[in-house]
Order: structure tokens, then C-alpha cells, then sequence
């Protein structure tokens, strides 16, 4: 039965507050070579100087406490910065920065970093050409045969196998789990939760444990699923407002600590108005002074009539009267507020039940409720109606003096009006969510990515712990065998090594054209001494091969025994300054080349069994790229190129050429779709990339300006060819200058011509 191979893992790079990168966080391939290309200002060499960094041996040049400012980002309010390099879960290399307590803190690094950058050239060629550091005592432990070492290489390479076969199987189950949660859940595959999915994260530093608060992957799931059934206009909840439901207990104090006398008016005629007081009171406000007739019975008044309405006229007029409709009309109020307490108790419930039949659908509100209002509801009229049997004993008896009872009101209106606010803001989420769905599917995707490591810990723990166990075993025989072969091993002359393989570096770039002397330790022309001095002879060009030279054979300074140099990480920052064509593919024909055997030697060879190091390549060269790119050096799917933005920058797989034509027709196409201001490089992209389609395209049309009219003519394209030739080629001062309007018509104009001749193309920018 046939296994699948074990998945390298991706290498990955995150860095936040790094010169002008506020934040990157970006997964690369998992080949062991790489080619990161970037314009100038969009961070470059900051990521150069914070890989050379991972390793202190790799600091040629700056002082310790001086890093953290030349690296931290200005804008880093808090004056830190951090940097690290990943394959998969395992940090490979990190440094955190303190500008202000001028700190580097490193991690311990997986890989030996080996920098080639202008610092190096600074610090190990430039102006030492005619006599290099030649004082190296630097020995390599090459190791001899040795049983016991034997042995724990054979229990090494039996437990290697083991683990390997253990993980495979692992793999298979678990991206076979991972395919069935992205069908079950709907995933794209572009959610960073689930691209970061890899069964490495159960084989970190340290005890793997569960993480803690992470809802089962079937509880995900079911509401998952009820969430999809969502309708598409529900009820939203609201809440009531406190305003009205609280009497002024000033007034009804002030009238019920009131006394009055009782006035001198009949007691008949007191019992008959306080029977039907707005009876009587409205009656007389009918009854004009001149009238001789009842408003209610028509009848003439008589006289006993007449006296009996002076009576009641009398009576409403008395401190008596007066006070007793001030009571009447609190009951009033008091009433119409306790029926406005029972219509938003009514409400508040509905609002409850609402929202409780909402957060079905929504698992973030699943342990969120409303706060239940009965309770102050209740104790708000009890108060009201005791307020009502306080007024009604007081208009009994209006000499009586009652007081009001001790209660905190003020206290009972400040925690209802409060819960009724924390209900609002409860409510106002809910209807946030309903209105944007998508950020609640987002947090169930992310929610069952988590699950899913539990769900697949739980169900394999009995077999990542058995691989966890092999992995520490093969660790520590690992260093064990390590620490044997220097105990036992031959030790190798570090230096000898150096020149044997400068100077077949030399031989690769040069020929015989410069030699080097292991006596003087110092370049030779043809093997004569160069009279003049090498950094007065050789040229820029011809100084930075040697340099690069010079970096390579400096690997052997770098290991301690033989087995170091598998653990060798090429860093190559922009090796081609001031190189003719020639030298710049000389460069990457040797970066494809470079081998190092078992035993440690250089070598330039396609051989499958030698071992072809990692390295990272940084580049601000189109031209180099494309050598780069075009001669396999790298990869398509290891070519990168840095992007500026804002807040985050990324590392974004180019996979084929990044010519000159596809990063100007990349340009072109942002301005005229308005992502990109144009500036004064856009005119020279248009044109160029306007001249492209005619080479490739019309190399049978005899000019530039030919194939212009032949747009004209017969594609009906007008290009402003007066404008490309004013703006790309220069112009005066005085000149009049064109507006935005014009450049970004120009370049609408350009796709035109590109949708025209190479429609494909146009997919590279979107």
C-alpha cells in the first residue's frame, strides 16, 4: 500500500513595525529556494538587514544597541518592532526590537544565515583586495568512522523512517478531514484560518493542549446550518424608553403634607360633588352669568335653583375645592402612568421574545440575554398605586397630614433606565449582525477551523503523541551522534577550504583572468601582482563578482562540523550593482548551480544527490529577475514580489515573468481604474506598453508612429501620442504641464490597445 509523501512545510514571513512594513504576515512556497522582488521604497532592505539579523554571527557591521533604530518603523508608537521567519508552525529565526530601550532579543536560529549584502562587502572587501583576512585558525570536524556512531546512525535512520511513515498517514487523514470541513461549512479558500490549517501546529515547542473556550465542530455545525435559514427581512427587537413612567414626587408630597380646613359649605353638597366632581365643575363652566336656564335639564332656574348654584360656585371657588381637584388630577396621572408601565411591560416582553427567536441564527449571541425587567417593572407600581391609596386617604380627610413612604425612587429610575440602555445596545448588535451577515459567517468559518484542530487532536492524540515521542528520540540522537563526531572526528583546516573554493570561483566567473594567492591571501591578475592595487584596477562590476565570490567561500567560517552544512541559509541581497549582462547571468547560472556534498565541498553541479541549499533572493532588478525567473532558478511558484500597502504589505506569487512590460502594464491598468494617482513614470509605462504590442504584436508596421495611425485607422483607438512623447521622454520647465484627467485617458486608451491584440494579459492585473 502505497503512502503519501509528508507536505514540506511553507515558509513563511511575518513582521510588523519594520522600516516602512507596518505589518506582513504572508505564506510563501514550501521549495527551499525563493526570489523576492520589490521596488525601491517598499521595504526591501529592511527585510534583508532583519534576515541578516536572525543570526548575531551574521552582524558584520552595526552596533547591538543601535539596530532597533535603524529597524523600527518611525510610526511604531510604542517603539517596537518584530521579525520572523516560519516553515509552518516552527519559528526558524525571530527577532523583537526596542527602540527605545535599545533591546534585540533573538531567538535561538534553526538555520545558519549566511548574508550577502553591501554590508558584507563593507566589512570583508571593499579596499582589502590586495591582502584579505587571511588569519583563520577556524577548524571543521569532518568526523572518522566509528561504530558507536554507526549505530546511532542506523537507530537514527530506522526511527526517521518510522516517523515519517506515522506521518504521512497523518497527513492523509488529515487533509482528507479538512476537504469534508470546507464542504460542510462552505469555506473559500482563501480564509487565512483555513489555509493555515496544518497538522505541524500538533508538533511545536513544548506539550500541544487543547485551546481552551472552543465550541465542538458539530455545535459549529448545527448552527451553521440553522444560521443559512436566517429570513431575509426579520423582526428586529426594540427596546422601551423609561421617559413618563415616574411621577414628580415633589408635587404629590407638597399635597399630601398639605392641611385644610373644611370650609363652611353643606356637607350635602360636599357629598354630592365629590360623587361627580367634573360633573359640577364642567356644568358651571357651561353657565353663562346671564343665563336663566340649566345647561344640563333646560328648566328656568328658581330661585332655590339659584341659590344652590351659588353653593356649588362657592365650593369650587374654597381652598377646600381647590386642594381636592390638585388630588384628583395625581390619581389622574398616576393612573394613566400605571397603564403606560403595563403597555411597555407588554412591549419589553416582545422585544425578549424577539430577540431570543433572533440569536438562533446567530452563535456569537448565543450566550448573550436581555436583562429581565419584571422585577423593577413590579416594584415601579407598587410604588404608583401606593401613591394612589396615600392620595384617595388624603382626599378623606384633607386636615389629616400623611407622609410619603421611604422609598429610594431616585435609585429604582436610575437601574431601570440603566437596564433599559443595556437591553438597546444588546438589541443594536443583534440588528448589526442581521444587517451584516457576513461578518457573523466569518466568525463561524473561523470558529470551525479552531474546532476542527480539537476535533482532529481528540481523535488522533494517541498517534501525534507516538510521532511527538520519535520526533524528540530522533532530536536527541540527533545530538548525540552530533556531539560523538566531534568527540571522534578529524578536524579540517577551515582555512584550506575557504581558497579551494574562492578560487574556483574565480575560475567559474573569470577563468584565468584573476587568481588568488593563499600566501598573500590577495586577488592576482593572471597570477602576477596587480601594480596599481585590485580596488584601484578592477571595476565595479568586477569588485562585486569577487565580493559574491569571496561571500560563498566564507561558508566555511560559518559551520562547526560537517553536518553544519546542511543547515546553511543563503540570504543574497541584490548581487548584481553595477553588473553588465554578461556577470548578471554568471550570478544566477551559479545560484543555480551551487551544490555542497555531504563532505562539505563547493561544487557547481546539476547532480540530484548533492544538496542544493536554501536561499532567499532580494532583488530590486527587473532584469535580474527575469534571468532569475526565466533560467529556473527559482521556481515559478518561489517567486514573490513585495507590495506596499496600507496598513499591510504582502508577498504576492508572480509564478511567471515579471518583466519590465507586465509590472508597466500592471501600472497602467491601476491608474485607469482609478486604484493608482499616475505620476511621472506613468507616461513611459503607456508608451511602453503600447510599444510592446506593436513589437510582438505589428513588428511588420515600420514605426511607432505608423502603428499609432493604424490604431486609428483601423481600430478606431486614438492614443494622445503628443502627450506619451512630451511626458516620457522629458521636457522643459516652462512647459505646459497636463492634467491627471489626460494621462489617466491615455492610459484607458492603452488597455484598449492591450484587450485588442492580447486580451490574456489584462488577467496578470486583475
Amino acid at each position: 500500500m502505497s503512502t503519501q509523501k509528508a507536505e514540506k512545510p511553507k515558509l513563511r514571513v511575518s513582521a510588523k513595525h519594520i522600516g516602512p512594513i507596518m505589518e506582513l504576515e504572508a505564506e510563501l512556497s514550501n521549495r527551499s529556494q525563493h526570489l523576492i522582488f520589490a521596488r525601491n521604497g517598499t521595504g526591501k532592505s529592511f527585510i534583508a538587514r532583519a534576515l541578516r539579523l536572525l543570526d548575531s554571527a551574521a552582524n558584520e557591521s552595526e552596533i547591538e544597541e543601535d539596530i532597533p533604530s535603524i529597524l523600527v518603523s518611525e510610526e511604531a508608537t510604542n517603539h517596537q518592532g518584530t521579525f520572523g521567519l516560519f516553515e509552518g508552525a516552527q519559528c526558524i529565526g525571530s527577532i523583537g526590537l526596542n527602540a527605545k530601550a535599545r533591546t534585540v532579543n533573538r531567538s535561538t536560529p534553526s538555520y545558519i544565515y549566511h548574508v550577502f549584502s553591501e554590508d558584507f562587502i563593507e566589512a570583508h572587501v571593499r579596499n582589502r583586495l590586495h591582502g584579505l583576512d587571511g588569519n583563520i585558525t577556524h577548524e571543521i570536524v569532518v568526523g572518522k568512522e566509528n561504530t558507536e556512531i554507526d549505530a546511532k546512525n542506523k537507530e537514527l535512520s530506522d526511527k526517521g523512517e518510522e516517523a515519517q511513515k506515522k506521518r504521512e498517514t497523518l497527513n492523509t487523514s488529515f487533509r482528507l478531514g479538512k476537504e469534508k470541513l470546507k464542504s460542510d461549512f462552505n469555506i473559500t479558500g482563501s480564509l487565512g484560518a483555513f489555509k493555515q490549517l496544518t497538522s505541524d501546529s500538533y508538533f511545536t515547542e513544548g506539550e500541544h493542549s487543547l485551546p481552551e473556550d472552543i465550541k465542538d465542530i458539530a455545535t459549529l455545525l448545527s448552527q451553521y446550518n440553522l444560521y443559512k435559514s436566517l429570513p431575509t427581512d426579520p423582526l428586529l427587537p426594540k427596546e422601551v424608553d423609561v421617559a413618563g413612567l415616574f411621577p414628580d414626587y415633589k408635587e404629590i408630597e407638597t399635597a399630601l403634607k398639605r392641611i385644610t380646613s373644611p370650609s363652611s359649605i353643606a356637607a350635602q353638597f360636599k357629598d354630592q360633588i365629590r360623587r361627580d366632581p367634573l360633573f359640577f365643575e364642567h356644568g358651571l363652566q357651561l353657565l353663562g352669568t346671564e343665563d336663566s336656564y340649566c345647561p344640563f335639564c333646560t328648566q328656568h332656574l328658581t330661585h332655590t335653583a339659584t341659590l344652590a348654584i351659588d353653593a356649588y360656585t362657592k365650593y369650587f371657588k374654597d381652598e377646600e375645592a381647590v386642594h381636592i381637584r390638585l388630588l384628583n388630577r395625581l390619581l389622574s396621572q398616576l393612573q394613566q402612568q400605571i397603564n403606560s408601565l403595563e403597555q411597555k411591560r407588554l412591549a419589553t416582553l416582545k422585544a425578549k421574545v424577539c430577540f431570543d427567536e433572533l440569536k438562533k441564527y446567530f452563535p456569537s449571541m448565543s450566550d448573550v440575554s436581555p436583562i429581565d425587567l419584571s422585577a423593577p417593572l413590579d416594584l415601579a407600581k407598587e410604588g404608583l398605586e401606593q401613591l394612589q391609596n396615600l392620595i384617595e386617604t388624603k382626599i378623606k380627610n384633607l386636615a389629616a397630614h400623611v407622609d410619603l413612604p421611604v422609598a429610594n425612587n431616585a435609585e429604582l429610575e436610575k437601574n431601570l433606565t440603566e437596564a433599559i440602555g443595556s437591553n438597546n445596545e444588546v438589541y443594536e448588535r443583534i440588528a448589526a449582525l442581521v444587517a451584516n451577515s457576513k461578518a457573523e459567517r466569518l466568525s463561524i468559518h473561523t470558529g470551525s477551523c479552531a474546532a476542527f484542530l480539537v476535533d482532529f487532536l481528540t481523535k488522533n492524540e494517541l498517534v501525534i503523541r507516538e510521532i511527538r515521542r520519535l520526533n524528540a528520540e530522533i532530536s536527541k540522537l540527533s545530538s548525540e551522534i552530533e556531539a560523538l563526531q566531534k568527540k571522534h572526528g578529524d578536524g579540517a583546516s577551515a582555512k584550506g577550504r575557504v581558497v579551494e573554493t574562492f578560487q574556483l570561483l574565480l575560475r567559474y566567473f573569470f577563468s584565468d583572468a584573476y587568481t588568488f594567492d593563499e600566501e598573500t591571501f590577495s586577488v592576482r591578475r593572471r597570477n602576477n601582482e596587480i601594480t596599481r592595487g585590485p580596488d584601484r584596477t578592477l571595476s565595479d562590476g568586477e569588485k562585486s563578482i569577487i565580493a559574491f565570490c569571496y561571500y560563498i567561500a566564507r561558508i566555511h567560517l560559518r559551520v562547526e562540523s560537517i553536518q553544519d552544512y546542511k543547515k546553511l541559509f543563503f540570504i543574497v541581497d541584490d548581487p548584481v550593482s553595477s553588473l553588465s549582462f554578461d556577470y548578471i547571468y554568471g550570478i544566477a547560472q551559479c545560484l543555480k548551480y551551487l551544490r555542497i556534498s555531504s563532505e562539505g565541498e563547493v561544487l557547481m553541479s546539476l547532480e540530484p544527490q548533492l544538496t542544493r541549499p536554501k536561499m532567499i533572493i532580494l532583488t530590486h532588478n527587473n532584469y535580474f529577475y527575469n534571468v532569475i525567473s526565466s533560467n529556473n532558478v527559482v521556481r515559478g511558484d518561489g517567486l514573490y514580489q513585495l507590495v506596499a500597502g496600507a496598513p499591510k504589505h504582502q508577498l504576492s506569487n508572480q509564478k511567471a515573468f515579471a518583466t519590465p512590460h507586465v509590472l508597466q502594464l500592471r501600472d497602467v491598468y491601476e491608474v485607469s481604474k482609478g486604484k493608482k494617482t499616475p505620476d511621472h513614470t506613468t507616461p513611459n509605462s503607456i508608451r511602453s506598453v503600447i510599444e510592446g504590442m506593436w513589437k510582438f504584436c505589428r513588428p511588420d508596421i515600420q514605426d511607432f508612429e505608423a502603428f499609432v495611425k493604424y490604431l486609428i485607422s483601423d481600430h478606431q483607438i486614438e492614443i494622445k501620442s503628443v502627450l506619451l512623447n512630451d511626458l516620457c521622454h522629458g521636457g522643459k520647465f516652462s512647459d505646459h504641464p497636463h492634467q491627471e484627467a489626460e494621462i489617466v485617458e491615455a492610459a484607458t486608451e492603452a488597455l484598449r490597445v492591450v484587450e485588442t491584440f492580447a486580451h490574456g494579459q489584462l488577467k496578470l492585473c486583475e
